[in-house]
């Protein structure tokens, strides 16, 4: 996996318009097809809260990274979520 060393390095971010929905589809999609994901994975939508939406993109993240991976991962954010003080937690 690239890290990048500094902000000098990044060539071209991304600036994601006021109105980014469109956009982020677009990324979200080609995320998809790069990995080779099923092409019927819930993807966000206009209904949805940001929190929804957001789920929804880290569910397609995590099941990008496999399985046992993947269990790992939600294992690692729970312990991490108890950790925290009451007021950051659900």
């Amino acid at each position: 996996m690239q890290r990048w060393k500094d902000k000098e390095e990044i060539k071209r971010k991304l600036t994601l318009p006021k109105k980014y929905g469109p956009m982020c589809l677009k990324i979200l999609h080609e995320f998809i097809s790069y990995h080779k994901l099923p092409h019927d994975i819930p993807v966000p939508d206009s209904s949805l809260s940001t929190e929804e939406a957001l789920s929804r993109i880290f569910d397609i993240m995590l099941y990008s990274i496999g399985e046992e991976k993947r269990n790992e991962v939600l294992d690692d954010v729970s312990n991490y979520s108890m950790s925290l003080p009451a007021f950051f937690t659900i």
